[in-house]
């Protein structure tokens, strides 16, 4: 009877002991594997690892993270994220709560790249260049205005580098941006005196610079204007995007622009209008671009001069205390310029020396 005892119990005994190895077998973690096994990152950076276990089926997935060296990268022992603290090495490591398994990634702090944007003079140079230093290493990107000392620079997440500075044309300025060191002009032909880049933001697939066109305060969106909608302003704030000058005038129309706004808008549409001017190329309408610049700044300011709500009406009529229109009739000097300018479209005057050299 102890005999058969005995042998039951070794029995129940021995099922339970084979029922548990097995169990264990099919749940305890077998292999740990990181996305990553070496990770670069900057001072400031975060990376979060993944970091998936074997078998999928395993009960106890969760896992501990630690980093060999805190003073350089810290890890989150929750989320798995890496946060780069200063220049050198430190290894995180994934492991099992019972510290059977494990997994490293090796990672590499180096210090971030220093940005420096400004102007260069250089020998029989007034105005200097555009330079751009990287960690110390310079790389001249255009010619400069001398009128303009606002220069900004940007760098995005994927490391693309924009520069905004003031560029010349002449003796005028032309707002201009560089991607990766190549020019884009915002204003292709100079509008009413001046347009200058001042700032320049890149977000999402957005590229944003704020400057001045016409002494008024502009933005550029993708090279595009925008236009704060004063017909629903201070209610709510919304801007109209305008991607042609056909779309500005619009805008105008529509009073989506008050007060002075159309003055600063017009400028900017005849920018957009100079930029689309130039895409349909010189051999075509055998329009120098020059010209095109010199006939939209003096049709500009006439219009400018004999329209009532201009500011320059508005600021005289104040002064001398009559209405804007009763000015109109005497603002002789705008009249002639319109008088000239259509003189100049029917002559074909004056010649440039590109159309004198083609003449010849």
């Amino acid at each position: 009877m102890k005999k058969t005892k005995l042998i039951f119990s070794l029995f129940f005994f021995s099922v339970i002991i084979f029922a548990s190895c097995k169990n264990e077998d099919e749940t305890t973690i077998k292999s740990i594997k990181i996305d990553l096994s070496k990770l670069t990152l900057k001072v400031g950076e975060r990376k979060r690892l993944q970091a998936t276990v074997e078998p999928e089926n395993a009960i106890y997935k969760t896992l501990v993270w630690s980093s060999s060296n805190e003073k350089v990268a810290t890890i989150d022992k929750q989320t798995g994220e890496v946060y780069a603290l200063k220049a050198g090495t430190a290894t995180i490591v994934a492991m099992t709560i019972e510290g059977l398994k494990s997994e490293a990634c090796y990672i590499t702090v180096i210090e971030p790249d220093v940005y420096i944007v400004g102007r260069v003079y250089e020998k029989n140079s007034t105005a200097g260049f555009v330079t751009l230093w990287k960690n110390g290493v310079s790389q001249r990107l255009g010619e400069a205005h001398y009128g303009s000392d606002y220069f900004s620079v940007f760098v995005t997440d994927n490391n693309d580098v924009y520069v905004a500075a003031t560029t010349p044309d002449g003796p005028y300025e032309v707002a201009t941006i560089w991607k990766n060191g190549v020019e884009q002009k915002l204003c292709n032909i100079w509008v009413n005196n001046q347009s200058q880049a001042r700032s320049v933001c890149v977000a999402g697939e957005n590229v944003y610079v704020v400057g001045i066109v016409q002494g008024r305060g502009a933005i550029w969106i993708n090279g595009e204007v925008k236009i704060l909608d004063r017909r629903i302003y201070p209610t709510e704030v919304k801007f109209v995007v305008c991607k042609t000058h056909i779309e500005v005038a619009q805008a105008i129309t529509d009073m989506v622009t008050q007060s002075a706004g159309p003055y600063t808008a017009a400028g900017m549409g005849m920018a957009l209008a100079a930029k689309e001017c130039e895409s349909l190329g010189k051999e075509e309408y055998d329009i120098d671009p020059r010209r095109t610049a010199g006939l939209l700044d003096i049709f500009s300011s006439a219009f400018q001069g004999i329209i009532p709500y201009g500011g320059q009406l508005l600021v005289a009529a104040g002064i001398a205390g009559i209405s804007p229109v009763a000015i109109v009739p005497h603002a002789t000097y705008s009249f002639l310029m319109i008088i000239f300018g259509v003189l100049a479209i029917i002559t074909g005057r004056p010649k440039f020396k590109s159309d004198l050299q083609e003449t010849k």
